[in-house]
C-alpha cells in the first residue's frame, strides 16, 4: 500500500502528463526509485492511476512496391536463347572414305577412331580396303555400295563385326571394333543392327557418292 500511495501521489504531480513517454521523461533525480518505478507491471501502473495512457511502438503500415525490367541474349553451339526458346543446331557429320585405304591381301590395315565427331564413312568397292573402326557409335553410319556384303563375327575376338565385300575378287573389308556385347550373335545385317540398336549400315545414295 506504501508503494501505491508513493506512485499516486507522483501521477498527480505530473501535470496531466498521461503517457509513458511523458512519464520517463520527467526529471528524477534519484536514479534507483526511478529504476524500481520502471520495473513495475503495466497493470500495477494502472491499479493506481487508472488514466494512464501507454504508448505502444508504431508500425508501418506502408508497403514498398517495385518494379524492375530486364532484357539479355545468348547464343551457343548447341542451343540459342530466344525469348525463352531453345532450337537444337543439326549436328554436322563428317563424311571420310575409306576407298583404298588398307590391303586385306597383305593384311595391312588401317585405324580409324570415330570417337571425335560423327561419321559417314563410304565404301564403294571401287578400290579393295582394309579398315578397322574404333569407338563406332550411334551417330555414325556405314555407307557402302556393294552389290554383296557379308557379315560374321571375329574368331579372334567375337566383339568385333566384321563386313567383307568380294567385287570380282577386289575384296573391301571393315572391321567395327568391340561392338558387338557379350554373349551375342552376329551372322548378317540385320542382326548387326538388331545387338547395336541403331542403323549401323546405309546403301549410299548419289550424293553420298559424290
Amino acid at each position: 500500500m506504501l508503494v501505491a500511495k508513493i506512485l499516486n501521489s507522483y501521477f498527480q504531480s505530473l501535470e496531466k502528463k498521461k503517457t509513458l513517454k511523458a512519464f520517463e521523461a520527467s526529471p528524477i533525480k534519484d536514479e534507483m526509485f526511478e529504476s524500481f518505478l520502471k520495473s513495475l507491471s503495466k497493470d500495477l501502473a494502472k491499479e493506481v492511476n487508472p488514466n494512464i495512457v501507454f504508448e505502444e511502438p508504431s508500425q508501418s503500415t506502408e508497403e514498398g512496391t517495385g518494379t524492375g525490367t530486364g532484357t539479355g541474349t545468348g547464343t551457343g553451339t548447341e542451343t540459342e536463347g530466344n525469348g525463352g526458346e531453345q532450337q537444337e543446331t543439326p549436328v554436322q557429320k563428317k563424311v571420310l572414305s575409306l576407298d583404298g585405304k588398307g590391303d586385306v591381301t597383305t593384311g595391312q590395315a588401317e585405324t580409324i577412331d570415330a570417337a571425335n565427331g560423327s561419321f559417314v564413312l563410304k565404301d564403294t568397292a571401287e578400290q579393295k580396303d582394309y579398315v578397322i573402326i574404333k569407338n563406332f557409335g550411334q551417330d555414325d553410319q556405314l555407307c557402302v555400295d556393294w552389290s554383296q556384303i557379308s557379315v560374321q563375327q571375329s574368331t579372334d575376338d567375337p566383339h568385333d563385326a566384321i563386313l567383307v565385300c568380294n567385287n570380282n575378287g577386289q575384296v573391301s573389308q571393315v572391321v567395327l571394333d568391340d561392338v558387338i556385347p557379350d554373349n551375342a550373335l552376329v551372322y548378317d545385317v540385320d542382326s548387326l543392327e538388331q545387338v547395336l540398336g541403331f542403323d549401323a549400315v546405309t546403301t549410299c545414295s548419289e550424293s553420298d557418292l559424290a
